[in-house]
């Protein structure tokens, strides 16, 4: 689309303004991918002032659809309190929604809130099968590491046996839902 060629300069000079504009219309059309790419360019500032409250709109609009990416985005911004309070719970939920679809960065993300207990009750076995289950849909990269890191973090204190339940329960998930996505 023009607003992804114009953000990536592809085809076209790279211009963040017109990016938005493209989004834009697309976004105010109801598709969700521009939703959410409009979002992220309000989260960012990029092409238009920062405003997390209005990138939050958009990025619940596309949730709303479905949209994995936008789900993710909402967790972060309610886990850092970006455009909203602060709100652990509703991170988790948004994360959950995205991990569900197999988003890698909500599973990561997931994965962190069960071993700190944030916004979920606080459990070593749910926050590893995360761990194990974004490890396995990331592509290579910076989620993808953070997965193995954490999954390396969270076994040290957990015994045989529940590192093996979560083993057990990524296996069981993944092979209902596919693995990657």
């Amino acid at each position: 689309n023009l607003g992804y060629m114009y953000t990536n300069g592809q085809g076209v000079e790279k211009n963040l303004t017109q990016a938005v504009k493209w989004y834009r219309q697309a976004a105010e059309q109801g598709y969700a991918a521009a939703q959410t790419s409009l979002g992220v360019m309000y989260q960012k500032g990029w092409g238009v002032p920062r405003d997390h409250e209005a990138a939050m709109d958009w990025y619940r609009k596309a949730a709303d659809q479905k949209d994995a990416t936008a789900q993710s985005n909402l967790g972060f911004m309610y886990h850092e309190g970006q455009g909203a309070d602060r709100d652990f719970e509703l991170a988790a939920k948004w994360f959950n929604r995205a991990a569900e679809q197999g988003d890698s960065t909500a599973q990561f993300y997931l994965g962190l809130m069960y071993i700190k207990g944030e916004g979920v009750e606080k459990d070593s076995v749910e926050a590893h099968k995360w761990a194990i289950i974004a490890l396995s849909s990331a592509p290579r990269g910076r989620i993808r590491d953070n997965a193995a890191r954490a999954r390396d973090l969270f076994q040290q204190t957990m015994t045989i046996g529940q590192i093996a339940r979560a083993r057990r329960m990524a296996k069981t998930w993944m092979e209902k839902y596919g693995g990657a996505k």
